[in-house]
């Protein structure tokens, strides 16, 4: 069956347990088509509902899935965004898999990074805007269209259309000779062509080359895109403060490795939250007509909302709310399209918002005004040439009062497009069949447009020709089913003008005109959208609680969330250019939280998610942070000093030293001359070495000459990341030592000449504490006591063990050794023979 059906069928309770598919329905559920525009907050488990329901009234959490599950999720799952979700599955599963791990050497830390990286809509967003002009991006192109065609049943006569033309569109793009999915896929295509579309054996054949050609392209994507994705993730994050916190999260996974998982703990249950104590009534349209003037900076076009907005003056003004629209500015997924450029130039609207301090009759002009707009603009243009202001964002300012959803109609019109086809559904129900007509041809006008201003850079004269062709033929000529009622002279001029250039007013004029005629159905769609929501959601009346209202800015965040969700749907489904991927979007990926909204619920600050250590055992803390478990773990710390080794920490035991002779290395480090002085005493212990400046030189030079210098240099080590008072620089130097000398080419155990068992521990730990560390050192410097320290004293003579103290006692010892040795024999004679020679003179 088509995983898109199973989706449909599942229910959505148990699918918002899953944080990726509760972030790509949270970008659907905001497209501005629709008049209830919840976001779910996966980390709380609860509903934050727009509008609100009235304070007055219970709101049911059942209710709302079982409304959704009938009145949303069909919907989402005929979308281009299910699609991008089921790749983005698709890929999560390929990193989450041992296969994965084993070929890319993955860890579960870079496991976690890249889902980070890649999940959510606007975690494909990313995904893709790396591969723009690559061949990935050809391959991820038929892997969409692939899915989408396996997911149509062919025997269904009402979708055999549909499929032939899938089929075709599929051929011309992807599937020639030389393209770069043939190519890659490795596929011979001779055959796929020459079958017809509804031969049956033909339909199976087909169906399996392209499955086949799918999961090739895949495996393409995920064994080279994927891994070169993440690659230029960690480069970018690592650049980018707000990343940073990611990266330190990162670090603390890869010292976890080795740790057993946490206990999760107990999800909350699903609920709504309560409605402000300001709202009383229920009403979609307008709740929509507000968020619309905080998108255009506009006040509210009715005279009765002039003295709202004055009393609001002071507080939208404030520096605070001037930093949210700043940030608000530049966090558009996408730069606008070049159609969304033309209506902003045609209303005169520049890239920022007007300032918040001006009353809203200021951008409001007369019909004195515009009268003398329009003399001017006369002057300027060809009698032929119609003048146009677009409707998408400027509303109409005519004596007569027009419909309340006009001047954001089209806005609607394009995200209904996006979230398939709602409004269009509702109109066939009703049976408006001149109207869904009418739908189509402001939707195939708004596809020429956008083709219209793309092809004047790349000069696709063709496709453009093909279009208005086809327009022409479906909407405008006599033998067309529908007569269209617009004014002649605006069908006349589409018809003659289709083809070329000169045809831009007259789209636009005619989308004008589709509008005034759809408004008052949108209308009604909203209102039919509302009574099945109350019909759903609204319980019994409860008594009004004394809670404060949620604060006024919570508007002008719904108009940047619907904003950047119909921005990231535009532009998965190729109606839209992608950006190139610079440091405003990874500001995002710092700021953006799954758990919290996701990818159209982005906060000024970065979200910081902090280990809980209260949730740990006493093991687990003393291996992560020693310091930590001290401070939080005061009262138990005799069980802190039970669990730590006591024997390799607190004391060190001493070791019977064994004598040994004079060797012949020892007379060769003395002829090879180290470059320190030799200390004149002959030390009677390694700690007498480890103490004094000068034996610590000479002694790790006569280590040097045999190359077992690192055991020395290691307790150096330890000694200098002891001695450390801060916490951060601490941690820096216990990385330093144990990437130095337990992850060097030659094994641990033989570059520190020592067999404990601490030394194999060390290097498969997750979390090297400086405890670990004091614990080695002291095995360490018991091995090199007993192998090296006695042959050091070798260097000394045996007689200096009999020096004392004492200066007598020394210089006697001295005396009685050098003249048993004979060194003193010449002195002894002379004085002899002195004392032979006085009773001669006498």
């Amino acid at each position: 069956m088509n995983r898109m059906k199973l989706i449909a069928k599942k229910h959505l309770t148990l699918l918002m347990q899953n944080e990726i598919f509760a972030d790509f329905f949270n970008t659907f559920l905001n497209l501005p088509v629709f008049g209830q525009t919840p976001i779910f907050m996966h980390s709380t488990r609860q509903w934050y509902l727009w509008p609100e329901l009235p304070c007055n009234l219970v709101s049911k959490h059942k209710g709302l899935m079982n409304w959704m599950e009938k009145h949303r999720l069909p919907y989402f799952c005929k979308t281009n965004l299910c699609l991008h979700y089921l790749l983005c599955e698709e890929l999560l599963s390929f990193i989450r898999s041992p296969e994965a791990a084993e070929m890319l050497r993955w860890i579960k830390a870079d496991q976690w990074l890249l889902e980070k990286c890649i999940g959510g809509s606007r975690g494909m967003w990313r995904f893709r805007a790396f591969m723009q002009g690559m061949a990935g991006e050809e391959l991820t192109k038929f892997w969409l269209a692939t899915e989408r065609i396996l997911g149509i049943d062919e025997t269904d006569e009402s979708q055999q259309d549909l499929y032939e033309s899938l089929i075709q569109v599929l051929m011309a793009t992807h599937l020639q000779e030389g393209s770069t999915v043939v190519i890659l896929c490795n596929t011979t295509i001779e055959s796929l062509l020459k079958m017809t579309p509804y031969h049956p054996q033909h339909v199976r054949s087909r169906r399996e080359i392209l499955s086949e050609m799918q999961k090739v392209a895949l495996f393409k994507i995920e064994s080279y895109w994927l891994p070169n994705f993440y690659i230029h993730c960690k480069l970018k994050m690592e650049k980018e403060p707000a990343c940073r916190h990611l990266l330190e999260q990162y670090e603390e996974r890869l010292h976890r490795a080795g740790l057993p998982k946490q206990a999760v703990s107990p999800r909350p249950p699903m609920s709504i939250r309560q409605s402000s104590s300001e709202t009383q009534s229920y009403c979609s349209l307008e709740s929509k007509r507000k968020v619309w003037d905080h998108v255009t900076g506009q006040g509210y076009s009715e005279g009765g909302k002039h003295k709202e907005s004055r009393k609001k003056k002071s507080r939208r003004s404030s520096p605070a709310h001037k930093k949210h629209r700043h940030s608000a500015r530049h966090s558009a997924s996408s730069s606008p399209s070049p159609a969304d450029q033309i209506r902003d130039s045609a209303m005169g609207i520049s890239d920022e918002s007007p300032s918040f301090k001006s009353s809203p009759s200021e951008f409001m002009s007369s019909p004195l005004a515009n009268e003398l707009a329009n003399a001017i603009t006369y002057n300027k243009l060809r009698s032929s040439t119609p003048v146009v202001q677009f409707p998408s964002l400027l509303a109409l300012k005519t004596l007569v009062k027009s419909p309340m959803c006009l001047d954001f109609l089209p806005w609607a019109l394009t995200a209904d497009k996006c979230a398939g086809r709602p409004f269009r559904e509702f109109l066939l129900r009703r049976d408006y069949g001149l109207e869904v007509h009418l739908l189509d041809l402001w939707h195939d006008l708004e596809d020429f447009l956008r083709m219209m201003l793309c092809s004047l850079g790349e000069g696709n004269i063709l496709l453009r020709h093909v279009m208005g062709e086809r327009i022409c033929e479906l909407y405008l000529t006599q033998n067309s089913n529908w007569h269209l009622p617009l004014k002649l002279t605006t069908l006349r001029n589409l018809q003659n003008l289709l083809p070329s250039g000169h045809v831009i007013p007259w789209v636009l004029k005619a989308q004008k005109e589709i509008c005034k005629i759809l408004s008052f159905l949108y209308e009604d769609f909203l209102q039919n959208d509302d009574k099945m929501f109350l019909y759903y959601v609204s319980g019994k009346e409860k008594k009004l609680s004394a809670e404060e209202p949620y604060e006024k800015d919570e508007n002008r965040r719904l108009a940047r969330r619907i904003t950047e969700a119909l921005h990231l749907c535009q532009t998965l489904a190729g109606m839209r250019d992608f950006e190139l991927l610079v440091g405003e979007h990874w500001q995002m990926m710092g700021t953006q939280d799954l758990g919290l909204g996701g990818s159209i619920f982005m906060e000024a600050e970065p979200v910081v998610h902090k280990m809980d250590y209260s949730s740990m055992t006493f093991e687990e803390l003393a291996r992560l942070n020693p310091k930590m478990a001290v401070e939080l773990l005061s009262n138990n710390f005799k069980a802190f000093c039970k669990s730590s080794p006591s024997s390799g920490v607190f004391s060190r035991p001493l070791s019977m030293r064994r004598n040994l002779h004079w060797t012949r290395s020892s007379l060769s480090f003395m002829r090879k001359g180290p470059a320190s002085r030799k200390p004149p005493l002959r030390p009677r212990a390694l700690s007498e070495v480890l103490q004094n400046p000068i034996h610590l030189d000479y002694f790790r030079q006569f280590l040097k000459m045999h190359n077992a210098e690192a055991p020395l240099l290691f307790w150096m080590a330890v000694e200098e990341l002891k001695n450390e008072g801060n916490p951060r620089i601490q941690r820096l130097q216990v990385n330093d030592c144990v990437r130095t000398f337990f992850f060097h080419s030659i094994p641990p155990e033989k570059l520190l000449d020592c067999d404990a068992d601490i030394i194999r521990e060390i290097p498969r730990a997750a979390n090297v504490t400086v405890p670990m560390l004091v614990t080695a050192q002291f095995f360490v410097m018991k091995a090199l006591e007993e192998k090296w320290f006695q042959m050091y004293q070798g260097l000394y003579p045996e007689s200096d063990l009999s020096i004392t103290a004492g200066g007598r006692g020394r210089r006697g010892s001295l005396m009685k050794e050098k003249m048993v040795s004979g060194e003193c024999g010449a002195g002894f004679g002379c004085v002899s023979s002195c004392h032979r020679f006085r009773p001669c003179l006498m």
